[in-house]
């Protein structure tokens, strides 16, 4: 498992796709749905073409995200990178990728996260569609599918992608099962790590690496030992608070777990 992990996520709305397609890409809309939680998107900017940028601003926290537009074919498909440049720890590019199929008078938007980039795009793309309804009522979701399906990973057995929280492969094969920033995003992460535990072999070793983040997301230590409490395992933490391990000084937290 690797945190070269996916997110994709499926809705319907009641609305012509055009109206949907300007939803997105329109930074007055934008600013009328777009945020998790009790985040808002302040200020909003939007060079709809293909190699045009965009840039938005949330609040609290000056959560600052940029990109860069690869294919724009309205209103059936965009495809742009996605960039923390402040407010996230993770600041590494990923790719979105967002088509708009009609359903007769509905339309259904088909989002698919590659590599998503840290806390803060996951928690945007798993909770962003549960605001949205309320918040644009001009577009309401009348029908939800895999709204945040599992994190996704690619498996080195057929070169496909599979499911994090429940991989394709036996039981008791492994010698070392390591995840990186996945756990805290599987929608069921006592469940998913019972199943990463099924693989080792009855000397293998869980190696992981999480962090509750200053975005408000994650999982703490605490509470990620006592899942393995409860499937009968001890684990060592080490805190990763050396700044030289993450470009700077940080002051959410982050750690590493081994299980034997």
């Amino acid at each position: 498992m690797t945190d070269r992990a996916g997110v994709r996520i499926v809705d319907v709305f009641d609305a012509p796709r055009e109206a949907v397609f300007a939803a997105w890409t329109d930074p007055d809309r934008l600013k009328q749905w777009w945020g998790p939680g009790f985040f808002e998107t302040v200020w909003a900017q939007v060079d709809l073409r293909p190699g045009g940028r965009y840039e938005l601003l949330l609040e609290p926290g000056s959560m600052r995200l940029v990109g860069e537009f690869r294919e724009v074919t309205p209103p059936s498909r965009l495809v742009y990178t996605w960039r923390w440049i402040e407010g996230v720890p993770d600041t590494r590019e990923s790719l979105v990728t967002v088509e708009f199929r009609e359903q007769g008078a509905r339309t259904e938007a088909v989002l698919v996260h590659d590599n998503f980039a840290g806390p803060g795009p996951v928690d945007m793309l798993r909770r962003r569609l549960a605001k949205r309804p309320r918040q644009a009522s001009r577009i309401p979701a009348t029908q939800r599918e895999d709204q945040c399906q599992a994190p996704v990973t690619t498996s080195s057995s057929t070169g496909r992608p599979a499911n994090s929280a429940d991989p394709p492969w036996p039981v008791g094969g492994f010698d070392c099962v390591f995840s990186r920033r996945v756990l805290w995003a599987v929608p069921d992460p006592a469940r998913a790590l019972k199943r990463w535990l099924d693989l080792l072999r009855p000397d293998g070793r869980f190696v992981l690496i999480e962090g509750r983040w200053s975005t408000g997301v994650g999982l703490r230590a605490a509470s990620a030992a006592a899942l393995l409490q409860r499937l009968g395992r001890t684990a060592t933490v080490t805190e990763l608070t050396d700044p030289r391990l993450w470009g700077g000084p940080i002051s959410d937290e982050r750690y590493l777990l081994i299980s034997d």
